[in-house]
């Protein structure tokens, strides 16, 4: 007499679904893990002279929350409207500012919390100069700036590396518990056909 089909084939399907769940994890840790560390945060207002290392997109991020040497920072979280910025590169000209759409925000297990402001683009690794200056020249409230290269190549990434991990996991999870439903009902018509 043949032997009943198991419900491993539902566990099975669950097991699939964990480890995929579990490696767009990771990959989530790892990327917030070297988001965090490629900051390069400086405090507004104020004129700040930044090596940037290689050409590519950057953007700037107001930070509501930070800590710089010690210091903590909080305000709110709506960017303050009369600060005015600019980036110049290492002849005086200045970069074009263009707003980050979709306004992406960001919390770090360190504390740290903000939101995009605008990015910009440069064509060779340098010097440039990072300003920040209220409207009326007052200097306070001070808040931090945080300037990242890649955010949106990164985001991308981790994006599409969800996208592929759940594209492979849920079918395949799908069609293991599909399979076992259609094996215990067919032997159980088979069982009720033979009774």
């Amino acid at each position: 007499m043949a032997r009943k089909p198991s419900r491993w084939g539902y566990a099975l399907a669950i097991l699939i679904l964990i480890c995929g769940n579990l490696v767009s994890l990771s990959f989530a840790l790892k990327w917030v893990r070297l988001f965090g560390v490629s900051f390069h945060r400086v405090i507004a207002p104020g004129e700040h002279a930044i090596e940037l290392k290689r050409k590519g997109t950057y953007t700037v991020f107001y930070e509501y929350q930070s800590t710089i040497g010690g210091k903590m920072y909080v305000s709110e979280p709506r960017p303050i409207p009369d600060l005015e910025y600019s980036v110049l590169d290492e002849d005086g000209s200045q970069l074009a500012l263009v707003p980050h759409l979709g306004n992406s925000t960001y919390r770090l297990s360190d504390g740290s919390s903000g939101r995009s402001l605008f990015k910009f683009k440069t064509t060779d690794p340098g010097r440039f100069v990072l300003k920040a200056t209220y409207a009326d020249g007052k200097q306070t409230p001070e808040v931090v700036l945080a300037l990242a290269e890649g955010f949106t190549r990164r985001l991308f990434h981790l994006v599409g590396v969800w996208l592929i991990v759940n594209f492979v996991t849920i079918p395949s999870a799908g069609f293991v518990a599909f399979r076992t439903f259609k094996k215990r009902r067919r032997f159980a018509k088979a069982q009720q056909a033979y009774s």
